[in-house]
């Protein structure tokens, strides 16, 4: 009996594994990029220890959490090119393969391409739809906060569904801490507060850009 229950529960890791590149495909993630990204696989046990130990607190305490259990975030900042977003897809992976969490409730954005998004729903009243999806998965991944000025609008938008998703769990990957972004952005000074330690682990992702590296 023992022996079949092992049976049964390698086959259902083998499917998780197997379907893992149309999940992270489903979910928003661009696999050709990033599909492989692990956290054994992209980072170092000793040079990336901080941001490892951090990233695996944040699975834990996802997977641990209840419906109403607070959950401290994860933001990644760091230099173009350091592995932030390799390390968010990484926890998303653990996630998947953990099969507590179903595709269904990750939700990957890129910053750009989610403000472009609110944008074009303007237009016949498609707005809340998006953003109530948002407020209510499981998982929500922002990557590379800053890299394109919002609107006003967009900007308060953000700030409603940060304060929505507040101590849910919630991955943000920027070139700025909070400070730099409220600085540079003066629109996102509402979504400041938000990002702050009680809300956020932050980590610092250092290095050389690793788009330049050549394998050998």
């Amino acid at each position: 009996m023992e022996r079949d229950w092992e049976t049964y529960m390698r086959k259902q890791e083998l499917r998780r594994i197997e379907s893992l590149p149309a999940d992270l495909r489903k979910i928003g993630v661009n696999v050709r990029e990033h599909g492989t990204c692990s956290l054994e696989a992209n980072f170092d046990e000793e040079a990336d220890a901080v941001a490892l130990a951090a990233a695996r607190r944040f699975i834990d305490d996802t997977l641990k959490a209840g419906e109403w259990d607070p959950v401290r975030g994860l933001y990644l900042v760091g230099e173009t090119g350091t592995g932030k977003t390799a390390l968010a897809v990484a926890v998303i992976r653990e996630l998947l393969l953990s099969g507590q969490v179903d595709p269904g409730e990750i939700i990957f954005d890129h910053s750009a391409s989610l403000i472009q998004e609110i944008h074009e729903t303007y237009e016949g009243g498609r707005t809340l739809p998006l953003l109530q999806r948002r407020y209510h998965t499981k998982v929500w991944v922002l990557d590379d906060l800053g890299a394109e000025r919002p609107s006003d609008d967009v900007a308060r938008l953000l700030t409603v569904l940060f304060t929505h998703r507040s101590l849910a769990p919630n991955v943000i990957t920027s070139n700025y801490d909070p400070g730099e972004l409220q600085q540079r952005f003066e629109e996102l000074r509402r979504v400041y507060s938000r990002l702050g330690p009680a809300y956020f682990e932050h980590v610092e992702i250092a290095g050389d850009d690793r788009r330049f590296r050549t394998e050998v």
